[in-house]
């Protein structure tokens, strides 16, 4: 509503399409990741290397905790001591929520 409210205070009047749930991090990677690069080498997603330099940041260094499918986000400390550790997650969760909305793994 906030952001509804904000774009009509300035005259846009913008439709919402909006599911009653957020997909798992898990179905989202596997999305993100089908559109990089499918099984059958087919490539659907690229990226300006120029202009999404954060986004290819999260491409390469976010894994998962080890074990796991839980996604391994820096703590505030490493953030702290890392200037780049605080450009991971967001931008990978921003594309992956927009690839996942329209491409879902079936």
């Amino acid at each position: 509503m906030i952001i509804r409210r904000a774009l009509e205070a300035y005259g846009y009047n913008i439709e919402f399409k909006l599911r009653p749930f957020n997909p798992s991090v898990l179905r989202r990677i596997q999305a993100f990741n089908a559109r990089i690069c499918n099984a059958r080498g087919e490539r659907h997603i690229f990226i300006d290397k120029n202009k999404c330099k954060w986004l290819i940041h999260n491409i390469y260094n976010l894994a998962f905790k080890e074990g796991t499918s839980i996604v391994n986000v820096p703590t505030v400390k490493q953030i702290k001591n890392d200037r780049e550790a605080k450009f991971l997650e967001h931008p990978f969760d921003a594309a992956s929520y927009l690839v996942e909305y329209f491409y879902p793994i079936k």
